[in-house]
């Protein structure tokens, strides 16, 4: 009985869910118009501890998050950023912001009707804290701050990650 309701809870989160992330990197640069990804880094990379560091993001907008984008005129996406296993700083809010939803909804809502209910939407965050040697990722949560799901394993969760090697 236990593991048939833990299946009905999985797929109810499942359907629940805002948006999937479809394509992504680390990068050092980001071209504000678009957002765009520049000098998208492999893993392993090396990176002087004052340099500075992204995720660039392209998400896929389902119509639960269209749903939740019309009801509250925003849609919350949350990048945390850490570094071998702890938490930096502060959890950023990189999603469509009110200001953006007003901006930008005549273009979304073409998008949405030429695209049957689902949008795109690239965003980006800096890491701002040093960069020192290991392993940092970035945690990324839904309006909820609950994990998300890269499109390709819709079961678990999304959390990119990359190995530096400070250079002095």
């Amino acid at each position: 009985m236990a593991i048939c309701l833990f299946g009905v809870i999985s797929e109810g989160y499942a359907d629940n869910r805002h948006f999937e992330v479809i394509d992504w990197c680390f990068c050092r640069s980001i071209n504000i118009n678009g957002p765009t990804p520049i000098d998208c880094l492999a893993d392993p990379s090396d990176a002087k501890g004052n340099e500075k560091l992204y995720l660039w993001m392209k998400v896929t907008v389902n119509e639960n998050g269209v749903r939740y984008l019309r009801g509250l005129d925003k849609l919350p996406i949350y990048h945390a950023w850490g570094r071998n296993g702890w938490i930096e700083g502060r959890t950023i809010n990189i999603g469509i912001s009110t200001q953006d939803w007003n901006n930008k909804k005549d273009d979304i809502e073409t998008e949405i009707r030429l695209r049957n209910g689902t949008f795109d939407w690239r965003t980006y965050s800096e890491k701002v804290e040093y960069i020192y040697d290991g392993e940092h990722y970035v945690s990324v949560l839904d309006a909820d701050r609950r994990p998300v799901v890269l499109s390709k394993d819709k079961y678990n969760a999304f959390r990119p990650k990359i190995h530096i090697t400070a250079k002095r």
